[in-house]
């Protein structure tokens, strides 16, 4: 941090209030950079910063604060969304950043809710292969068509750097495409996905098949996840771009930032050196709240609920049986929801915008808060001191929900099909249980403030301009670090050679069966046929000797006769 002018404290990124300059530092694959920044700007400022999204907040509500950050520094930024996705977009981002619509009109909110529809449903594997191919890879191809030319982002704009959401496949082929460096913000824990887990590092219970070692795991994982990974080998060979030779080349030369903190619902974890901890991505600067609002949240009683859930991950009939559960419990309530999101029909007086949530949690009536069990909304409301009553929908959730029980700051709900207690009773009993013990509000206060000592914000700026300094060409896929006998289990041309090998053994069964039919069929249709005519050989033993009678042997009647 930086330090203060004379009677200046110490701002964001060390800018001193009273005029003082600061120092960061920051270094990726052991390159340190040293960057001072004088009133928010850094000295590399000026650089074009290309911001790729999916859209939908939930998955990518730290890019936002990200993008600000960067322009707050000095930079270019442009941010990519699907066409979908701009009114949420223009809000989420600040109306002043420029942004660019992309693809054919494929809608990510109905991709994830057809991607949660199908995971409530399906066992733990199938749960985290679903966002690749239900989600990820659809949505990718709809926004490359678009993203190869980009014919409307401004003239003199050229990135330097691509910033992507961990789901934005779309952005890891352009960023080839354009030979820029690739920096992926992963709004989870360490090893929370497929994609992401680390060489050496277990992935978390609940995320794989249970009752098997870790490396069977990752393998299985790996196996199922072939036909999405030939698919992006199908675009990446159709923009006449290297395809991927094993599941390190997916990663690619990137930089991963989890928005994640040791000391924070995560545990230390030994990454590589292209992938670090940042801490959250939280901005503490929000929409002013309208004297209206202000009144409300004065009148509300202390140890009021704040439901911060919108339509991300549940469905219009469970927001309604949850509010209707709220209102007939006698809880007062705040909700939080996204711009044209729906809206159920009971505590309509209670409502506010979604990037109104930090000046909302950081009011005092507010106690607990009611978000999905994804990481950085927990994180979110931990880092304002509130503890947290979360609700599980995909298998990564169950990790965080156990470790935040684990912390003391809150808990976790999760209602399982066929379970006769619905969503609203749970939240409910969830609520009632946080409130009545003293310690998960002392124990989320424990958390914000070590939160608040590590600033992800400008750690992962730090980052970011590190890389625009001295480049991630050093950085080697994790495929060519592997063993040999490690990297041919996931090797794509070794898959190839599998897959050609088992087709060809296919095949080879199909054609002896279908022989064999043929000349069971052939006996028993040829009553008339004698005993002694000489045996056809099969063409599939030629080189056994032929044992049967010679035509010349047998008498010349029998044959006229059979002829006739």
């Amino acid at each position: 941090d930086g330090e203060g002018g004379a009677r200046g404290e110490a701002g964001p990124c060390g800018a001193g209030g009273g005029g003082g300059a600061g120092v960061a530092t920051g270094g990726i694959g052991g390159h340190e950079y040293r960057g001072s920044f004088i009133a928010g700007v850094s000295e590399v400022a000026g650089q074009d910063i290309l911001f790729v999204s999916v859209g939908v907040f939930e998955l990518s509500r730290g890019l936002p604060v990200l993008a600000n950050e960067m322009r707050r520094r000095g930079h270019r930024v442009q941010v990519v969304v699907p066409k979908q996705s701009l009114s949420i977009a223009r809000v989420t981002y600040g109306f002043d950043i420029p942004l660019v619509g992309v693809g054919d009109g494929l809608s990510p909110e109905n991709l994830l809710q057809n991607w949660v529809g199908k995971t409530s449903a399906l066992s733990p594997v199938i749960g985290v292969l679903l966002p690749t191919s239900e989600f990820a890879l659809p949505l990718a191809e709809d926004m490359m068509r678009d993203m190869i030319h980009l014919g409307q982002l401004p003239v003199e704009f050229n990135p330097d750097i691509v910033v992507a959401d961990r789901l934005a496949y779309a952005a890891f082929d352009y960023a080839d495409l354009i030979g820029k460096p690739l920096i992926v913000n992963h709004p989870g824990l360490v090893g929370s996905a497929p994609f992401e887990v680390e060489d050496g590092e277990p992935p978390p219970k609940g995320n794989l098949v249970h009752g098997a070692s870790e490396r069977t795991k990752k393998f299985l994982v790996r196996v199922s996840l072939l036909p999405s990974f030939m698919r992006i080998n199908k675009r990446r060979w159709e923009l006449k771009l290297p395809v991927h030779r094993g599941y390190g080349d997916v990663l690619g030369r990137r930089i991963t930032l989890y928005n994640s903190h040791p000391h924070a619902l995560d545990s230390p974890s030994s990454l590589s050196s292209s992938s670090i901890q940042t801490g959250p991505l939280i901005s503490q600067s929000a929409m002013p709240l309208l004297e209206s609002q202000m009144d409300a949240l004065d009148s509300l009683r202390p140890g009021s609920a704040l439901f911060n859930i919108g339509l991300t991950f549940l469905f219009r009939h469970d927001l309604d049986e949850l509010a209707e559960e709220i209102e007939r419990a006698k809880i007062d309530s705040w909700w939080l929801f996204y711009p044209k999101s729906y809206i159920p029909s009971v505590n309509t007086s209670f409502l506010a915008d979604i990037t109104q949530s930090p000046r909302i949690l950081s009011h005092p009536n507010i106690g607990v808060a009611v978000v999905p069990c994804s990481l950085d909304a927990v994180l979110e409301s931990l880092f304002y001191g509130k503890p947290v009553v979360c609700i599980s929908v995909l298998e990564e959730h169950l990790e965080v929900a156990r470790r935040l029980e684990e912390t003391g700051a809150g808990l976790g709900v999760r209602r399982v099909m066929g379970n006769s207690r619905s969503l609203g009773s749970l939240v409910v009993s969830g609520i009632r249980k946080v409130t009545r013990d003293q310690d998960h509000f002392t124990n989320a206060r424990l958390m914000a403030e070590s939160l608040r000592m590590n600033d992800g914000v400008r750690e992962a700026g730090d980052v970011i301009e590190a890389a625009l300094v001295s480049g991630i060409e050093h950085l080697i896929p994790r495929s060519r670090a592997l063993p040999l006998h490690q990297e041919l289990s996931v090797d794509i041309y070794a898959t190839y050679a599998s897959i050609a090998i088992v087709i060809a053994a296919l095949l080879r069964f199909a054609t002896t069966v279908l022989l064999e039919f043929t000349k069971s069929s052939a006996r028993y249709l040829s009553g008339r046929l004698p005993k002694f005519a000489p045996k056809v050989p099969s063409p599939l033993f030629l080189d056994k000797p032929f044992l049967g009678p010679s035509i010349a042997d047998q008498p010349l009647d029998l044959w006229k006769t059979h002829q006739d």
